[in-house]
Parts: C-alpha cells; sequence; structure tokens
C-alpha cells in the first residue's frame, strides 16, 4: 500500500540493514539474515477509536501469524500516542494491557497453543517546539513523558541516545549540536514524572539522531547529517535514500537485533532474548554527565538516569563475540 508519510519505508531500512552509512563505504557483501512483514495499523490519526487501539494492534500481529505462522517475529511498532490514561503517571491503559497480553500469550486458552511474542515499541518522541519553550533539552525530555503504549511491562521500550554530532561544513560556524555524542537524544522522552510504582521506561536507548541549535537565533533545526541514511519511498522516481531520526530510527535499530539473534537462535523464548539485550546494555560516561547531579551520585541521580536512559545501550559483544562478526556489528 502507499506509505504516505513515508515512515514504514524509513523504518523498514533501518530493520533490514541497521545502518546504511557502513554498507555504502565499502563493497563487502551485504547478508540479511530476515525479512520484512508490514501491517498498517492506520493511515490517519483518526482511523480508529482510540478505545480501540490495543483490539486493532492484536488483528495487525494475527494477520501476519495467519499468512506465516511459524515464523519467529520480533516485532516493531513505533507507533505512539499521548497517554491514554486520566493522570499520565504511566498506569497502564486499555492499549498498554492489550500489548501486554499479547506478549505474554494471556488470552490463548490452550495452554499448546500459547506463542509469546518479542515486542519492541517505541517511547516516543519530544518535540523541537517543546525543546525550544522549555529552554533545555533536559527539561523537555523529563516533562515529555513515555508515550502509549509504550509503559507496558513485557514490551521492550526503546529511547533514544545518539553518537551524530558533525554538523555541515557550510553552517558550522552558525550551529552546533545540542547534545554531545553519547548522550541521550533531545527526542528522547522519559518516565521521570511517573509514580515509582510503575516500571522503569525505557529499557534501552539506540541511535535516534540529534538536533542542531543556533544561539544567536536561539533556533533549533533537524538537519540530515545529524539523522540515521534509510531508504526512500520514491525510490521509483530517482530519490533512493532519505534520513530517520527520534525513537523509529532507535526502534527499528533494536529490531534488527532482535530479528538477528532469532535468526541464528531461533530456539530462544522471547524473555531470554529481551534478557540478553537489555542485561548487556551500558550507560555512557555522557548520559551519567548529563543525568548526574552530585558527585559522587547518589540513588536519585541513578534513578534519572534509569528513567530517561533505561539499561544504556545494547552491547551484544558481552554475548555473541563470534555473532557479532558476522552481523559486521564489530
Amino acid at each position: 500500500m502507499y506509505d504516505i508519510a513515508n515512515h514504514g519505508t524509513r523504518m523498514a531500512g533501518i530493520a533490514s540493514y541497521f545502518t546504511l552509512e557502513d554498507k555504502l563505504e565499502n563493497t563487502t557483501p551485504v547478508v540479511v539474515n530476515h525479512f520484512l512483514e508490514s501491517v498498517k495499523l492506520f493511515d490517519r490519526s483518526d482511523d480508529n477509536q482510540r478505545e480501540l487501539y490495543g483490539y486493532v494492534t492484536e488483528s495487525a500481529i494475527s494477520l501476519a501469524e495467519i499468512q506465516n505462522p511459524e515464523t519467529n517475529r520480533a516485532i516493531c511498532m513505533a507507533i505512539t500516542a499521548p497517554t491514554n490514561t486520566l493522570k499520565g503517571d504511566g498506569r497502564p491503559s486499555s492499549w498498554s494491557g492489550a500489548i501486554d497480553s499479547i506478549i505474554s500469550g494471556a488470552n490463548v486458552i490452550e495452554e499448546t497453543d500459547i506463542k509469546r511474542k518479542l515486542m519492541f515499541i517505541s517511547a516516543g518522541n519530544t518535540s523541537v517546539t517543546e525543546i525550544s519553550e522549555s529552554g533545555d533539552v533536559k527539561t523537555a525530555v523529563i516533562n515529555h513523558a513515555i508515550e502509549d503504549p509504550a509503559q507496558a511491562w513485557n514490551a521492550i521500550t526503546v529511547g533514544a541516545y545518539t553518537v551524530k554530532y558533525q554538523i555541515p561544513e557550510e553552517l558550522s560556524g552558525t550551529y552546533h549540536p545540542v547534545v554531545e555524542p553519547g548522550c541521550f537524544s533531545p527526542f528522547t522522552s522519559s518516565s521521570l514524572t511517573w509514580s515509582i510504582k510503575w516500571p522503569v521506561k525505557p529499557d534501552i536507548v539506540l541511535e535516534g539522531g540529534n538536533l542542531a541549535y543556533d544561539e544567536n537565533s536561539n533556533f533549533y533545526t533537524e538537519l540530515p547529517d545529524l539523522q540515521l541514511l534509510t531508504t526512500s519511498k520514491d525510490a521509483a522516481t530517482g530519490k533512493s535514500f532519505d534520513t530517520l531520526s527520534m525513537t523509529s530510527s532507535a526502534t527499528a535499530q533494536a529490531t534488527w537485533m532482535g530479528a538477528n539473534i532469532l535468526h541464528h537462535y531461533p530456539e530462544l523464548w522471547p524473555e531470554t532474548i529481551r534478557a540478553l539485550m537489555i542485561h548487556s546494555a551500558e550507560w555512557t560516561d555522557a548520559m551519567k554527565n548529563a543525568c548526574f547531579e552530585n558527585n559522587p551520585p547518589k540513588r536519585m541521580d541513578y534513578r534519572n538516569l534509569l528513567r530517561t536512559c533505561g539499561y544504556g545501550v545494547p552491547n551484544l559483544r558481552k554475548h555473541f563475540g563470534v555473532f557479532l562478526i558476522e552481523l559486521t556489528l564489530l
């Protein structure tokens, strides 16, 4: 179907290749160990009533499973909405509850038919407008709560960090990157406004791009150089590539990781893959510097870090040394 917003095609490029820049810079054959399936939930934001989002999501996943019932899947969903609960404090919604049920197989009647799922959901994006109005990135990210249904306990919620920092030479005297390499992305969101009884989200962070800032004009702007290169829906007209950023690109990267682990280790439970990815994650020094307010850091500093950056950037070298060489991540 026609990709109206060019979101699905750009997500597909990241989910297929993880990064395209390194693939285009050498002549090494590119091995893709997985295939993509796509089910569209919305053409427009008002296509379905919010009360039905959980049902619609479950139906979409079922469509793919009916077509290929024996396939192991890493499910990627980069569609979120402002909190669907009264207080917006991290409590479950009908949508997040449905996600938890889908992943755990809780609604399956016959125990022998239960097939637990591996599902990655974007944390939701802090907008440039929010950053501009708040005056700084940290405040904006704190105030932008993880979006519905990414509060689901069983989902792997993916936030964003960035190592992008190079401004085009012609703009280098005017603009500079908003955050330093390794820090949480300006576009990520946090669970710092949630009650402590609700889960720590995001679980992990991956590349979500950076933002440029002009101090003279107090102007923020998104630059392609600070985003990820990916595929374009307009390839037929000669535009083969596009760019993608925010928690969408991070979620696509996380799904690529999950899909490749499933390819090499198809017998692993989804819970095992979730554990391997999250427990392999590490915080960068830049994340700590941005979130810690005390030296030495106190318990509250670690809470700030966890609820902004999750457990950090997945580092599968801890578990899959030879496997990673095959995936050309080293």
